[in-house]
């Protein structure tokens, strides 16, 4: 597992799915009073300071209103970021294994595998932001009560 490589040892899908995961999803937990503030900030027609905000959301749904929606958010943040340190080591594996890219080529490879990485974990990342925001701006009993809500408000645009 991840605690027993060493530095000349390859890690494996699991291995990057857990660090990925378990350090977004940690981070996310850390930060998410903060963005609370931030997207209440943003989704209310007054200017508002990050205090006022903050008094805002305690009054209307006491201090645990500032974790609200968090754990699925990160569960699903952090899926999306083990997905993309996944694809990212699989597709730099395969262009310097199996497409023995050299010279300028090799040096955009990181690029690409970037690239490639974020078009993938997006198909995660991008609907568990639309989610959060909601959760933290709009009453919702659940996660997946807003979940349900999303997709049916953005079907078309999200699936065409």
């Amino acid at each position: 597992l991840l605690l027993s490589a060493t530095v000349n040892s390859t890690l494996g899908t699991k291995d990057y799915m857990l660090c990925g995961g378990i350090s977004t999803a940690v981070t996310d937990l850390l930060l998410f009073p903060l963005d609370t503030i931030k997207v209440t900030q943003q989704s209310t027609k007054l200017a508002v300071t990050a205090s006022d905000a903050l008094k805002q959301i305690v009054k209307s749904g006491g201090a645990r209103a500032l974790y609200k929606g968090a754990l699925g958010y990160a569960l699903l943040d952090g899926i999306g970021t083990g997905v993309f340190f996944v694809i990212y080591e699989k597709v730099k594996k395969y262009s310097s294994e199996d497409l023995k890219l050299t010279g300028p080529m090799l040096a955009l490879s990181p690029y690409f595998c970037a690239a490639a990485a974020f078009a993938v974990s997006s198909t995660i990342l991008v609907p568990a932001e639309v989610v959060k925001a909601r959760m933290q701006t709009q009453a919702f009993p659940s996660l997946m009560s807003c979940m349900k809500d999303a997709v049916k408000k953005e079907r078309g645009g999200v699936l065409g």
